[in-house]
């Protein structure tokens, strides 16, 4: 039993130190250049959605809901239209809302 206990203990010890070994070997196929992934600063916006109604108009940009006036990052939203969004800052942005259409085959019997 004990024999066994540290058979098994000493194979997960050598099993943890190859796989922190292997983190530290380099790719001898990578370029020297290789810099891995670079992340963008530049954030992109998203219209995501438009509610319309009598009173009032939502746009959903980024998972944020802005009304008319409202200041986003870009600048003052200007106007909410059925399918596209008006924001004015330093420059004017002009987000459309996209969709997606799926269409479904009919069987003709």
């Amino acid at each position: 039993m004990f024999n066994l206990l540290v058979t098994s203990l000493s194979l997960i010890l050598s099993m943890a130190f190859c796989m922190a070994y292997a983190n530290e070997i380099n790719d001898p196929t990578k370029p020297t250049t290789y810099r891995g992934s670079v992340q963008s600063s530049k954030v992109a916006y998203h219209l995501e959605s438009i509610l319309l109604g009598d009173k009032r108009k939502v746009a959903i940009i980024n998972g944020q809901s802005f009304s008319e006036g409202d200041t986003h990052k870009l600048g003052k939203v200007i106007s909410i239209g059925k399918d596209k969004v008006i924001v004015q800052g330093a420059k004017r942005h002009i987000l459309t809302l996209t969709t997606l259409s799926f269409k479904k085959l009919v069987d003709k019997k």
